[in-house]
């Protein structure tokens, strides 16, 4: 007995599935006449998503080294969160679909940051979110979709691997943010945060505008400089062991007298506290260069009162973040 010929697809379905799924045509046309779907447009479209994560889980190897950095922050400007999204290409991270999941796992993240902030459950100003929790949380204003599944989707449309690499937030009294080349609305391919702890009387008033200002202006900086660590506190001491041991041996041999030595060991990691730690880093934004922890001394004379840095955290893709 012959089998039965397949029911002819209709251009109009085909279209349909299309512009429900973002799947090519071709694939569209396989997914309607597949065996058990018998044109059904719901069936179809889980043939085509089975299909994605099937081949998602095949890309996994691959490595994700475009992407965008995205940046979201509650409307007081109190919470803000840092989220780097890899893509395989460019061309893919420059694509609206990507842009939209980008944005979509800004927004999961800061609303995580901001449920353990009411929770209490976060006591520190600068803190990682767990990217396995911002998988499995639900997208706001999706009816319930989880990020995971929302990525899932974007895969099977894009045929593209994509992942959430990582994510970083940062709560205080003002947080400033900066996205350096931006190719959409709060993602780019680096960007910074930088809290700040701003007196009672001096972050309101005609003194909230300048205090978001020098916000923004220090993650300007960051994005630019680099910082690697808040200030000589928060230098781990391994780090500060390592480096004390290059530059010891730099000038061990140089045959002056000890005390010389230590003088000029003392002055080396001087110079590297200035260019690892964002307080004693020239400011690059500001006119003259004053270091950053001079330029916060001085903006909180001006104001009256105290503005202090707490923390900062600074994405960009292809590099190793840094979040202090």
């Amino acid at each position: 007995m012959s089998a039965q010929p397949k029911p002819k697809v209709s251009t109009a379905r085909v279209k349909e599935l299309r512009d429900a799924s973002g799947a090519p045509i071709v694939d569209c046309m396989k997914a309607l006449s597949a065996e058990g779907v018998d044109g059904d447009l719901e069936r179809a479209f889980t043939w085509l998503r089975q299909r994605g994560v099937a081949k998602a889980s095949a890309m996994a190897g691959r490595t994700a080294q475009e992407g965008l950095v995205c940046v979201a922050a509650s409307a007081d400007a109190t919470l803000a969160v840092l989220v780097e999204v890899n893509s395989e290409t460019d061309f893919v991270a420059r694509n609206a679909r990507f842009h939209a999941l980008a944005s979509d796992a800004a927004r999961t993240a800061l609303s995580i940051a901001a449920a353990q902030q009411q929770q209490q459950q976060q006591q520190r100003c600068s803190f990682e979110l767990d990217v396995e929790a911002l998988l499995a949380a639900q997208v706001p204003g999706s009816d319930g979709v989880a990020l995971r599944d929302a990525l899932a989707d974007a895969v099977g449309a894009i045929r593209e691997n994509i992942r959430v690499r990582r994510a970083h937030a940062l709560r205080a009294d003002a947080v400033g943010a900066y996205v350096h080349g931006a190719v959409g609305e709060g993602m780019g391919r680096a960007a910074a945060l930088v809290a700040l702890d701003v007196d009672s009387g001096s972050g309101g008033g005609e003194h909230a505008e300048v205090v978001a200002a020098a916000g923004k202006a220090l993650a300007m900086h960051c994005v630019a400089a680099r910082p690697r660590f808040l200030d000589r506190g928060a230098v781990p001491e391994d780090v500060l062991a390592k480096e004390r041991g290059i530059v010891t041996g730099q000038v061990k041999d140089s045959g002056k007298p000890e005390a010389i030595v230590a003088k000029m060991v003392e002055g080396r990691m001087g110079k590297f506290f200035a260019e690892a730690t964002l307080l004693g880093q020239p400011h690059m934004i500001e006119e003259g260069n004053p270091k950053v922890e001079a330029h916060m001394q001085a903006l909180s004379k001006r104001i009256g009162g105290s503005v202090r840095v707490t923390g900062f955290a600074r994405f960009a893709i292809g590099e190793e973040g840094a979040c202090s």
